[in-house]
């Protein structure tokens, strides 16, 4: 079975905040994934989950498996950080 991967834009879409943001938290260790070698970003489906609940981000579409396309919209009082 093939795993799933994201990149930084689907990964935003499923968190609702920026490829950007994405790609910080990637940068600082918080979300873990590898870099293809041209240095593109990719994130396992499992390490966007895991790094999805402990920061409790709701999971939406990404707890039907849908890979979170789609997603749309701001949720109210959440702004992207990160809080340690």
């Amino acid at each position: 079975m093939k795993t799933k991967n994201y990149t930084t834009a689907t990964a935003g879409r499923a968190c609702e905040v920026s490829p950007r943001t994405v790609a910080k938290w990637f940068d600082a260790g918080l979300l873990r994934g590898y870099r293809l070698p041209g240095g593109d970003r990719r994130i396992p489906a499992v390490e966007l989950r895991a790094f999805m609940l402990r920061q409790g981000i709701p999971l939406g579409e990404l707890a039907l498996g849908s890979a979170g396309q789609g997603a749309a919209g701001v949720r109210s009082g959440h702004d992207g950080r990160v809080d340690d």
